[in-house]
């Protein structure tokens, strides 16, 4: 990891941190929830629990709205948020198994329609 001293060596670990401008359904928690089991499904990872899917809205601060969501897998786990008033997600994903970032790029774009994407991995 890049920066970060490698602690044990011994456990193999993988981050992809995703970020996406001018999204679509950024409101909706079934959407968020979909998401998550498809990924699943395309990472062959085994789910522990979730995800766990809340919804946020306050009318007196717009910019704090959004849908976060987490789920664990056998394999690490991962989280997402929205800020819908700023058309914006946030991805992040850490495995013990290897896993091919594209499958997280193709499900993004098949759920949420970003017009831009950000990838980092580490």
């Amino acid at each position: 990891m890049a920066g970060i001293s490698d602690l044990c060596p011994e456990i193999y670990r993988q981050t992809v941190i995703v970020e996406c401008q001018d999204c679509m359904n950024l409101s909706d928690p079934n959407t968020f929830k979909s998401f998550m089991y498809d990924l699943c499904g395309l990472l062959d990872v085994t789910v522990v629990l979730g995800p766990r899917v809340i919804s946020y809205e306050d009318d007196d601060n717009p910019e704090k709205n959004g849908v976060s969501a987490s789920l664990v897998f056998a394999e690490s786990g991962m989280h997402m948020h929205s800020w819908p008033e700023y058309s914006f997600l946030r991805f992040d994903m850490w495995s013990c198994k290897p896993f091919n970032s594209k499958y997280i790029r193709q499900a993004l774009m098949q759920w949420f329609m970003p017009m831009k994407i950000v990838m980092k991995q580490f």
